[in-house]
């Protein structure tokens, strides 16, 4: 392969990476609709993630975990789709994870249908000896 051919491809891909962030920026609500925050024990953390799976499936999300530093303690876990995106994270102590429900502007979604997916995901995630609601979101 060419240099110049090299050149023009890899600017190429720059491009539509920046309009693809560029879009999603633009129709996802700047602040998170709803917020859950969980207690997940670092020995349940791989149920934990499995649960997080299982749910993102049955409810037609695509699923990403991914480590955010060494040491396989702190994860950024995204499940994405047309109309929400859930973001969950566990930046400032590993054991704490802070889930964020992102609506998208241009696909209507109601409020019922959001505190039903918060139910679920709720229902799909804390377990006994595993995740556990926060004290503060205990309701």
């Amino acid at each position: 392969m060419s240099t110049k051919l090299a050149l023009v491809l890899a600017v190429g891909c720059g491009a539509g990476l920046l309009w693809g962030t560029s879009v999603n920026a633009h129709t996802r609500e700047e602040a998170p609709s709803r917020q859950i925050a969980l207690v997940v024990d670092s020995n349940a953390r791989h149920e934990f993630f499995d649960r997080l799976g299982a749910f993102a499936t049955r409810q037609a999300f695509e699923f990403q975990i991914t480590p955010t530093r060494p040491g396989e303690e702190y994860f950024v876990v995204t499940m994405w789709r047309e109309d929400i995106d859930i973001v969950a994270l566990n930046s400032l102590e590993p054991q704490a994870f802070n889930v964020y429900f992102y609506l998208h502007k241009a696909h209507k979604i109601t409020e019922a249908q959001v505190d039903a997916l918060v139910t679920e995901f709720k229902d799909s995630v804390v377990s006994p000896g595993g995740a556990r609601l926060a004290p503060d979101d205990a309701k």
